[in-house]
């Protein structure tokens, strides 16, 4: 799925970070690497290769600091 707009991109990008979060805390382990996977096509940062928990919390923090650092403008 590709987006349109910038708002789409990083909507989806805090979603991914929300669903890494969850799966950090041991809701649907099974779909962190799909989901880093996505996260990593988004913000052109590899993949870590590690225990489910430690991928889902690192990419979460991966995720969430991307878009701090003005890659994704919120609201602007």
């Amino acid at each position: 799925m590709e987006h349109d707009t910038d708002a789409g991109r990083t909507g989806e990008l805090i979603a991914l970070g929300q669903l890494l979060q969850a799966c950090s805390r041991g809701v649907y382990p099974h779909l962190a690497p799909l989901i880093a996977r996505r996260a990593e096509h988004l913000t052109g940062v590899p993949s870590p290769r590690r225990s489910a928990s430690d991928y889902c919390a690192e990419w979460a923090g991966r995720v969430l600091g991307y878009m701090h650092e003005d890659h994704c403008a919120v609201g602007g």
